[in-house]
């Protein structure tokens, strides 16, 4: 009994997991790695899927929730940030614009004055 207890909900939540699209690899980076910059820098965020094929993905970038930017670039560059860009950062990515919608982890970056 007890180790059924333990195993149907493992194999219930990884079902639910590979259903959902989570089973893919999305990973949020920022360049420069880092999470303090300063008013005027340049930064650029990218959204990278593994484990799909390589074409055909569209990405969303959004800060707090809101749309940063849905031009469906892998990338998206600030040549020039302000703090109005500090907060925590995420994108999203499907394949085809069908299926499930992958979310990635959240990065979280604070811009300051000079």
């Amino acid at each position: 009994m007890g180790l059924t207890a333990v195993c149907v909900p493992g194999l219930f939540l990884m079902n639910i997991l590979l259903y959902c699209g989570h089973a893919r690899d999305i990973w949020l980076s920022v360049d420069p790695d880092r999470s303090a910059f300063f008013t005027g820098e340049s930064v650029t965020f990218t959204c990278s899927v593994r484990g799909g094929e390589e074409t055909g993905w569209l990405y969303l970038f959004k800060r707090d929730g809101h749309i940063l930017d849905n031009n469906f670039h892998q990338k998206m560059r600030t040549r020039s940030v302000t703090p109005a860009l500090s907060g925590q950062h995420q994108c999203f990515s499907n394949h085809k614009g069908q299926g499930p919608v992958l979310e990635s982890n959240k990065v979280s970056i604070t811009v300051s004055g000079e």
